[in-house]
């Protein structure tokens, strides 16, 4: 029978270097100078969204956190972006790319070169 043990000091170090690369994701992903959003494909709501995002739509990021791709969009109907998932969700596509045009908070409208990728993430139990 093999025994298994637990060495604090390595899962610290392990703990700490995933600490640090998240960090640093989560820089670059604010830092890049172009829009960046993340959603969850069940709800569609707002996970991740960088600053040139939040500055070009005027929300705030508390603001932006409660909207979805279809708030901002207003070209596109909760069931055609729908469609546009289930496309990359079953593989017959990588990225979608896409011109519509986005609404920010005082009700104007900027042209928007959209490009999205499937990314599977953690499915809850």
């Amino acid at each position: 029978m093999q025994s298994m043990t637990s060495c604090p000091a390595i899962e610290r170090e392990e703990r700490e270097t995933i600490d640090m690369e998240s960090k640093v994701f989560e820089q670059a992903f604010h830092i890049m100078p172009v829009e960046l959003y993340a959603f969850a494909a069940d709800n569609l709501r707002f996970s991740h969204v960088n600053t040139r995002a939040q500055q070009n739509l005027q929300y705030t990021i508390s603001e932006l956190l409660e909207m979805t791709p279809i708030d901002i969009k207003p070209e596109l109907d909760e069931a055609s972006f729908r469609s546009l998932l289930q496309q990359m969700e079953r593989r017959q596509s990588d990225d979608i790319n896409f011109t519509t045009k986005h609404l920010r908070k005082n009700g104007t409208k900027y042209d928007a070169q959209v490009t999205m990728r499937y990314i599977e993430g953690p499915r809850p139990h």
